[in-house]
């Protein structure tokens, strides 16, 4: 276990204790003092089994559960709000090449799988992590979504982060409720968008990733907004791909590039940035997914050392 303690670029030593917090900028007439602290790394090893290589993190609104999508083994992990392993999928799940699992209402896993042949599809696993029978109706023929969340409302929603096809499926039938195209003006022939995150009210944020901004979208998948500058000084984005919300509202964007977690308000003000580029604790090596819970912690995972930190988020 890796003892608490707080991190920064600013640090103070006293004769007993090495303290340190991260103060983010002004916004407006009002000062916004957000402060990272440092918990531990997620141990994600079970025995006689290598580490995991986490591409997803999410976690249960309701218990706090944490589920990790892992590339290596092609499995998912749950632990629980102390970080204890709890459970992790077998062979019976049938798992070909998963992405993006969530827990569901019902205790199971949604997630993103092969389809059997070119694309990507919905698919569901039970408590137990075995199959559930459901056929999510196909958005288009070459369909292939990397992210999947869970809304509010229970229901689906994907993005195809390639072709830029935001779709969002019902939960029961696996009928298509609506589906929008992400414009495409990054220059490549390809988008790398990330993995949207759900605002109380419903709306969409998407990390624009070769777009160097986030794009809102509304509930019924209608284009709201986008905010961000292309960048490398505070602020600035180059290649963004999580997105989350913290209890309070504030928004977390993570940018893979500049190894660094964004803070945003409401209104899309930029407060602050937090991380550095290493492998020591806290710091970032290209991450690759963010997630937090309902308690204001913070998961940031990369597939490099195959760490999952966590932070509390503090906002005074």
């Amino acid at each position: 276990m890796i003892p608490v303690k707080s991190l920064s670029t600013r640090t103070r030593m006293t004769a007993r204790l090495l303290a340190a917090a991260v103060v983010l900028g002004v916004c407006g007439s009002a000062t916004a003092e957000v402060r990272f602290v440092y918990q531990d790394i997620l141990d994600v090893t079970a025995a006689g089994s290598e580490r995991l290589r986490p591409v997803a993190i999410t976690c249960d609104p309701l218990n706090g559960e944490i589920c990790i999508t892992d590339d290596r083994q092609s499995l998912f992990a749950l632990t629980n709000t102390d970080g204890i392993q709890i459970f992790r999928t077998g062979a019976f799940a049938g798992l070909s090449f998963p992405l993006d699992g969530s827990l569901d209402r019902d205790g199971g896993i949604v997630f993103l799988d092969s389809d059997g042949d070119y694309g990507f599809t919905i698919k569901r696993l039970d408590l137990f992590g075995e199959p559930v029978d459901f056929a999510a109706q196909p958005v288009q023929p070459d369909w292939a979504p990397r992210y999947l969340i869970i809304t509010r409302d229970g229901n689906f929603v994907t993005l195809d982060a390639f072709r830029g096809i935001l779709a969002k499926h019902d939960s029961r039938s696996g009928e298509v409720i609506w589906v929008s195209t992400i414009t495409n003006d990054s220059g490549s022939d390809v988008l790398h968008l990330g993995r949207p995150a759900e605002a109380e009210d419903g709306r969409l944020y998407i990390p624009g990733g070769n777009l160097n901004r986030v794009l809102v979208f509304t509930a019924d998948g209608r284009s709201d907004s986008a905010f961000g500058r292309y960048g490398t000084g505070p602020g600035r984005m180059i290649f963004p791909v999580g997105a989350a919300f913290l209890p309070d509202g504030t928004f977390l964007m993570l940018d893979r590039m500049r190894h660094k977690i964004m803070v945003f308000d409401a209104d899309h003000q930029f407060l602050g940035e937090y991380g550095s580029l290493g492998a020591g604790p806290g710091q970032f090596y290209h991450p690759s997914s963010l997630a937090t819970d309902h308690t204001g912690r913070c998961f940031v995972g990369q597939g490099f050392q195959g760490r999952v930190q966590v932070f509390k988020v503090e906002i005074s």
